[in-house]
């Protein structure tokens, strides 16, 4: 070789970088040189590479299902001899085994360029490639660190008390200010024993559970806890609900390090239901000695109680009546219908209602007052009925009468007559002022709503001996009560909910987020969209400000996207699409799932209040109903397609 000539060999193989030249034989690829930096990077000798298919010296990693390094590669060099063009290949993850024959997981970026020959055909490929594993492995690190921060924050910022306690020292490791702020504490008590801060509350049960929780790894529940502590420089009792989870510091560990709680306080609700107990008790006090008869009745006119003094009238001991019409108690035909139209027009009208209608067999004649009883929505849940027995005053308005009718024939003494008339019509007076003091006082003490029979029903629960309800029937009558106590709980909210909406009207409109409110639906319904597997698309990529309650637009979509969600198809995943769009005179909100669907005929009945086409999951039946309140309130329309088994599409319109 003489001075001028190079050895182009050797200085491909030194060249500063990661180079291969590959025959274009599809589909080996024969590896003709390659760059020393590569043999040094992958760990290859030089005679272990040239001459070989680049697929078989740089083999796919079986065991890495997310790696697409050698396919892509494969397509790019393809591209090359095909096209007579360079390709760069995008960052793939394209494994190399060391000398141990051990994949391990490699990042690269690579471009491929052809060498031609005169007639334009493929001679050579060229290959550049550079490791960015590095790189990505940092990148992703820093995702994960942010993913954790994240975390931190939503921990941090929770509704509730949260903090996680290790060791059997209990050392808080982290409480959010919900914590703090329930024990009236100061951060101050993070790093430290938890009852170094807490002295009071060693004593009442807290560590022993903490140890159980600890020890175990068994969850702990509590409802209504009582709990003495130093708040604020006094003491005082408090009632939480809160729950105990056992602590783990790594995964894969299976005894725990700690602690993690929740909680959640109550105090209020507890002294709510306990002044309830009292009114409820103070009303039997009142009607067990009252001289009239006081009696209940529900929606569906049946007894609720009867004070004992029924039984003078009826014959029938006042136990025998709650739970039964009165039908079921023989009452007569007359007497029945009577009560059947007057308890109607009160629960009707909601007002209070007078009537008068003589006893069968002369016993008695009887003036009732009805008054309605209501929920905090202002609907009458039971009507209270106080029956007085006016026999003498009917005998004495009839001797009244026949007075009147003497002093009208006779002028002479219809002074006398008048003062006698005067005296007893402000007797009478006097006695209706105190029927009404005696109603409107008993109505003020009977505020409280039937609700409070699930609080008897615990204290009758707790009273009867254990053994009288280990039967199936004892058990399955007792969850029966339960049942309807919390469907007619349900009513009342859902109820309540909708005369608040019916006050509120449309609430304060305001300029609103969209994208903010759909974040924030999204993370409530985190839970759901977990456990169902459905798969959210918000496809809103520009939007102008809009103008609406956020409250009212927080409801409207939580309904809408929980419904693509909880009445989804069982035979394929949920799917639930979200987009806006804007015209002249709307925005234009569109939710489209893939559910169930109703039939076309359905559709107008969809936003009746308690119309439900689909029992198998939980619902109330006055979402819809409420949303499209909302949206008619707001001056906009809500429209629907629908499709049985195929899927729902609302679109709802909300003036600009």
């Amino acid at each position: 070789m003489t001075e001028s000539t190079v050895d182009f060999e050797t200085a491909f193989e030194a060249l500063p970088g990661s180079f291969l030249i590959l025959q274009p034989n599809i589909p080996h690829y024969t590896i003709l040189a390659i760059s020393d930096e590569l043999l040094r990077i992958t760990a290859r000798e030089r005679q272990q590479v040239v001459g070989k298919s680049i697929f078989e010296v740089y083999p796919e990693n079986p065991g890495a299902t997310t790696a697409t390094g050698p396919s892509n590669l494969r397509t790019s060099l393809e591209l090359v001899v095909q096209y007579k063009k360079p390709d760069q290949m995008p960052v793939v993850r394209y494994d190399v085994p060391g000398a141990d024959g051990v994949f391990e997981a490699r990042y690269w970026s690579a471009n491929s360029k052809p060498v031609l020959d005169e007639t334009g055909e493929v001679l050579y490929i060229i290959t550049h490639t550079v490791d960015v594993t590095d790189q990505i492995k940092a990148e992703k690190r820093g995702s994960a660190l942010r993913k954790i921060e994240k975390t931190y924050a939503l921990f941090m910022q929770a509704p509730m008390a949260v903090c996680i306690v290790t060791g059997p020292e209990n050392v808080v490791e982290l409480a959010n200010e919900g914590f703090l702020r329930l024990l009236g504490r100061t951060p101050d008590i993070i790093g430290k024993p938890l009852f170094e801060s807490l002295p009071e509350a060693k004593t009442q049960g807290f560590p022993e559970l903490l140890d159980q929780v600890r020890k175990t790894g068994e969850p702990f529940y509590a409802t209504e806890f009582p709990a003495t502590l130093h708040i604020h420089g006094k003491e005082e009792l408090r009632y939480y609900n809160f729950v105990y989870q056992p602590y783990y510091e790594n995964p894969g560990d299976t005894v725990a390090a700690g602690v993690f709680s929740v909680a959640h306080e109550v105090t209020e609700q507890v002294l709510a239901r306990k002044q309830i107990e009292e009114s409820e008790a103070r009303f039997r006090s009142l009607a067990q000695n009252s001289p009239d008869v006081i009696t209940r009745h529900g929606k569906d006119y049946k007894y609720l109680y009867a004070s004992p003094r029924i039984e003078k009238y009826t014959g029938i001991p006042a136990a025998d009546f709650p739970g039964k019409s009165y039908r079921e108690l023989g009452l007569p035909e007359a007497l029945c219908a009577l009560f059947d139209a007057h308890l109607a027009y009160v629960f009707q009208n909601q007002t209070l209602h007078t009537l008068e209608y003589a006893m069968p067999n002369d016993k008695g004649y009887i003036h009732s007052r009805m008054v309605p009883e209501c929920n905090e929505a202002g609907e009458v849940v039971s009507v209270l009925v106080l029956s007085t027995d006016i026999w003498e005053r009917k005998r004495a308005e009839e001797a009244l009468r026949q007075l009147s009718g003497q002093l009208l024939a006779a002028n002479a003494e219809i002074g006398a007559a008048n003062k006698e008339l005067a005296a007893a019509n402000d007797q009478l007076k006097r006695t209706n002022a105190d029927l009404d003091n005696f109603i409107y006082t008993a109505s003020h003490d009977l505020k409280a709503p039937i609700m409070n029979i699930e609080g008897l029903l615990q204290a009758l629960l707790r009273a009867l001996p254990p053994e009288s309800l280990v039967s199936n029937r004892a058990q399955r009558i007792v969850s029966l009560m339960h049942e309807s106590v919390e469907r007619f709980k349900k009513t009342i909210v859902n109820l309540t909910e909708v005369v608040k909406l019916q006050k509120e009207h449309n609430g304060e409109a305001a300029p609103v987020d969209f994208l903010e409110v759909v974040g924030e639906v999204m993370l409530d319904l985190e839970p759901m969209i977990q456990s169902s597997g459905a798969q959210i698309k918000v496809d809103v990529a520009d939007y102008p400000a809009i103008r609406f309650s956020e409250k009212n637009l927080r409801s409207l979509i939580y309904n809408l996207l929980s419904n693509g969600i909880k009445y989804c198809s069982p035979e394929r995943m949920p799917r639930v699409r979200i987009s806006f769009e804007s015209t002249p005179e709307y925005h234009i909100l569109t939710i489209t799932d893939n559910g169930l669907g109703i039939e076309p005929e359905g559709v107008e009945q969809l936003f009746t209040m308690f119309k439900r086409f689909h029992d198998h999951v939980e619902g109330s039946g006055i979402g819809l109903y409420m949303v499209k309140k909302m949206v008619d309130n707001a001056g906009g329309k809500i429209e629907v397609e629908s499709q049985a088994g195929q899927g729902t599409t609302f679109k709802v319109y909300i003036p600009r």
